[in-house]
């Protein structure tokens, strides 16, 4: 009797014992069931808004915005944040600090250009900055103008660090500038090199390289008529009657003609020299010619002072000789409107001695609208080359009107 009392104790007792320890584990098992399922709850919760925010913010923006860390901006967002801080230094630093927006620092923008490499050739960092940007651009506003130019460099050796290599010594850079033909007013430098001259290989090349980062269209080619361009042209038949050759990739018409710069040197030293007939096909006593006649008449007339209404033409603009000649700056000097209207106040007052020197005040007056209506048959003849042939380019219409 004893016994069956201590065994059915002992028995009660590790009843009490297997149910105190299933209850530990159940209530174990329920605290782990619950924190795994609030847990899948936040991850859950967490995609949500990723998809919702994914068509507006990058993946580092939404990290920042979900887990307030700091993260690492992709190369997409340093371009893209670049391209925003270019067009205002002010409202990018008002959306990044006052209204939080998830942006990178200026400090890591700048750290990030200190790193790029900016070797002679294709500039790809600036493709690449191009290719951002034709996202948002309409087809009319990817229609581009190159323009190349050489400049003088020092004859000096550099050490380039980031390549660890030696530069030079050169002579000259070569340098191909891209600008929109239509839309906002920006550019950039898209190539560079030394001792090169710019051939049709090269010109496909950029062309190309540029259609393919966004389908930007590079239509016109713009330069002076140095030796190695005027090479150049001969090379792609281009002369005062055709002007246009190929495209590498859509097979359209581009166009190559010499540079507004060029057309006013050219102007001024035709003044200077011979003369310029207004009208050469009139019978030769009703022509029209202006020469440097009263241009140096008004030189004569104009005091040494500092206040002067006529401040921009000297002697030297009138016997300007050899590389001089090739400075741009003389001669929109020499072209300006303030010399026209100076001249016209002394030629009206009986001043100026020479009688044709309102003929001289027609070519001026037709050399000050020179760049507009350069800029503005540009724009026509490529809106209308594709309806129709042209017969007549813009760089030779304009000098005609000279």
């Amino acid at each position: 009797m004893i016994k069956e009392k201590k065994t059915s104790a002992s028995k009660q007792l590790m009843a009490e014992k297997l149910a105190v320890r299933l209850s530990n584990e159940s209530r174990a098992l329920s605290s782990q069931i619950e924190s795994a399922g609030g847990a899948l709850s936040e991850k859950i919760r967490e995609q949500i808004i990723r998809e919702a925010l994914q068509p507006y913010f990058s993946k580092a923006q939404m990290d920042r915005l979900l887990n307030q860390k700091n993260t690492r901006w992709s190369e997409e967002d340093l371009n893209n944040s670049i391209l925003l801080l270019c067009i205002s230094t002010r409202a990018y630093q008002i959306l990044r600090l006052k209204y939080k927006y998830p942006l990178p620092s200026i400090t890591t923008m700048k750290n990030y250009l200190s790193e790029l490499h900016c070797c002679p050739g294709l500039m790809v960092t600036n493709l690449k900055l191009l290719e951002v940007k034709a996202a948002r651009l309409k087809p009319i506003e990817k229609i581009l103008v190159g323009s190349f130019d050489e400049a003088k460099v020092h004859s000096i050796i550099v050490y380039y660090h980031q390549e660890d290599r030696v530069l030079g010594p050169h002579q000259n850079a070569q340098v191909i500038f891209v600008r929109p033909l239509f839309g906002t007013d920006w550019g950039t430098e898209i190539f560079y090199d030394f001792d090169v001259p710019v051939t049709v290989e090269l010109m496909n090349f950029i062309s190309e390289k540029l259609y393919l980062a966004g389908g930007w269209v590079l239509k016109v080619w713009t330069c002076d008529l140095g030796p190695t361009n005027r090479g150049l042209h001969k090379k792609l038949n281009i002369d005062s009657t055709n002007q246009e050759f190929p495209h590498p990739v859509t097979k359209e018409k581009q166009f190559l003609m010499s540079d507004s710069p060029h057309h006013l040197k050219n102007a001024r030293s035709h003044l200077m020299d011979t003369g310029v007939i207004l009208n050469p096909s009139a019978k030769k006593k009703d022509q029209l010619k202006a020469c440097r006649t009263p241009l140096a008449q008004l030189v004569d007339l104009t005091p040494m002072a500092e206040l002067t209404q006529m401040h921009k033409l000297t002697w030297k603009h009138i016997e300007c000789r050899q590389m001089e000649r090739q400075r741009v700056r003389p001669a929109t000097e020499t072209l300006s409107n303030s010399v026209s209207i100076s001249l016209l106040e002394a030629g009206d007052k009986g001043r100026i001695k020479s009688p044709h020197y309102k003929v001289i005040l027609l070519f001026l007056k037709n050399c000050t609208k020179f760049s507009p209506i350069l800029s503005f048959f540009i724009a026509k003849f490529i809106i209308m080359c594709s309806r129709q042939p042209a017969s007549i380019v813009p760089s030779t219409t304009c000098s005609s009107t000279l």
